[in-house]
């Protein structure tokens, strides 16, 4: 789990799909109801390691990961913000 308030949880699943290969999903979650954010997949040689560094606060989360290629900011149907960056 990222992140966890009253209104809505920001999880991430990792999925083994091959040799030293994983997938990873992003979802929020309010209530009973999940929303796929989005997805990406990683070595395992990354998956080993540490793969996310993680902040927050009460309005956004940010993911940083040497993988994203680019930034991209995602708003969750609670409003919250998901920044997905590589700095």
């Amino acid at each position: 789990m990222i992140s966890s308030d009253l209104n809505e949880k920001i999880i991430y699943k990792f999925y083994h799909t091959g040799i030293n290969n994983y997938k990873v999903d992003f979802y929020s979650v309010h209530q009973s109801d999940s929303t796929k954010l989005f997805e990406h997949f990683i070595t395992d040689a990354i998956f080993s390691s540490t793969p996310y560094k993680i902040s927050q606060n009460e309005h956004e989360v940010i993911i940083r990961n040497q993988l994203f290629s680019k930034e991209k900011k995602l708003i969750t149907q609670n409003g919250k913000s998901i920044i997905l960056t590589n700095r």
